[in-house]
Order: C-alpha cells, then structure tokens, then sequence
C-alpha cells in the first residue's frame, strides 16, 4: 500500500469532507456512556473529524496520523473548536505499542480499509482498558463505481477519463479486498462485534462536489497536472448537465461496526 494516500489533501479533506451526523456522536456516547473519564485513540485522524466532536466527553485526546498535513490543519481546528485535551501524533496505525497508553476507545472513521487490519486490531486489544472498545466508521455506499445516483457515476466517469479506469491510492492503486470488516472482528481477539446503522439525506453544492474529489486518495489536485482546468470544466458541464440547478442529493447510511473487549 502507497504511503503517500493523501498527501497534499488535507486543505480539502478539512473543508470538503462532511462531518459525522450528530446521531452518530450520541450513540457512540450512549453505548460506551461516556462521560468525561479515559481516553480516546482515534486511527487515521484525518483533521479531527471525530477526535474534536468527542474530546470533551474524555480526559485525553490522542489522534494519530501518517500525514503531517492532517495533523497540522487537525490541531488548528481543535483550537478553533476550544478543545485544548487532545495530542496529535505522526504515526501510522500498525506502528502503536505501549508507549502511547491505555485508551477506553479507539476509532477508526473511513481510515480502517488502508490499515493491516488484523495487525492493527491485535495492537488495539492489549491497549484497550477492560469494558471498552474499538469503532470502526464507514460510508457503505460507493464512490467510485456503481453508485446509486447519477451525479456520482458521472464524477467518477470523469475522473476516469482524465486519471484512468483503475482506481488510485496515492502513487499506487487501490487493492479490493474479499475480507468484510464485520469478519475481521469475530477473528480478532476482541471476538464478536455490534452494528449500528444510520441513514440519512446529505446535500452537496458544486463546489463540494468538486472539492470533496480533491480530498480523495484517488483524485489528488495534482494528479491532473496541465490537465487541471480541463478537467474542471468538463466536470463542472457534465455534473450540470445531471443537475441544472448546482444542487446534489444523496441518501447516506453510515455503519458503524463496534467490537467490545
């Protein structure tokens, strides 16, 4: 797997990637009841799109990243935010040990599908405090190919067009896997795991649209290269041909895989 999945993202992955519904904070805070106590380990932080939204409901705040960019912009908005117990870490996820501590919870939002999984959650067992667990977040529906709305077929035909029919990852190119997430939690060590799903509508405007591709591992700004304004004008015609009036609906359901120790 590349190690440079998005570099050179994180002004737009902090602008342009939609935050979590508040329903998924309240139930995460229902089923842990958490309140106030412990620590949060949050894996492939991106800017802080989870660890922000939860560090007052624990003692410490640990995000940890492979991308220094993602830390960067994730601990601006913490200020921004008032959050003042949270510690942003270079690190990628197979590499935690004891060093970094015992945690209550550990998540993993749209960042376990680029880790080892197994190594990784075999790492998370022994640092998870007895009674606490692991949260593993993603958005079921595709981005890439087969989606259910017109005006995601026509970005990702687009973006094919300009970058190719295979799906980047960084400098390398995304490896499908057979292996369900809900599998790998039964065989782990934590030994079963609880599904959660919430769906909900999600409106994006042009601009969103656009940007949010930019903060993708697949359609970094610079793949395009002298390309880069062709490619936002035909974008930009296709994706209002497809909806005249700039405005882009979607139904969302977020699943939310939670393995207890």
């Amino acid at each position: 797997m590349a190690r440079d999945l998005f570099t050179g993202t994180a002004e737009y992955y902090a602008k342009y990637r939609p935050s979590y519904p508040l329903a998924f904070f309240d139930f995460l805070i229902k089923e842990f009841s958490l309140d106030g106590l412990g620590r949060l380990l949050d894996l492939g932080c991106g800017t802080g799109q989870i660890a922000i939204p939860l560090a007052s409901y624990f003692e410490r705040v640990v995000g940890l990243d492979p991308e220094e960019d993602m830390l960067q912009i994730a601990e601006k908005e913490a200020t921004k935010a008032g959050v003042n117990n949270a510690a942003w870490l270079l690190k990628r996820a197979e590499d935690i040990g004891f060093t970094i501590g015992r945690f209550r919870l550990a998540t993993m939002g749209s960042s376990f599908h680029w880790m080892e999984q197994r190594l990784v959650l075999t790492a998370l067992f022994d640092l998870i405090v007895d009674g606490g667990g692991v949260v593993v977040v993603t958005d079921i529906y595709p981005i890439w190919e087969g989606a259910r709305y017109e005006w995601k077929n026509v970005r990702a035909r687009v973006v094919k067009k300009y970058l190719g029919e295979r799906r980047r990852a960084g400098s390398g190119f995304f490896a499908e896997t057979d292996d369900d997430f809900e599998d790998i939690l039964d065989e782990s060590l934590f030994g079963g795991h609880k599904e959660w799903r919430y769906e909900y509508e999600r409106t994006w405007t042009l601009e969103q649209v656009i940007g949010f591709l930019y903060s993708t591992s697949f359609a970094q700004k610079s793949f395009f290269g002298a390309r880069l304004e062709e490619f936002e004008k035909e974008i930009t015609h296709d994706l209002l041909v497809c909806s005249p009036d700039g405005v882009f609906e979607e139904k969302v359901c977020l699943q939310v895989l939670v393995a207890r120790k």
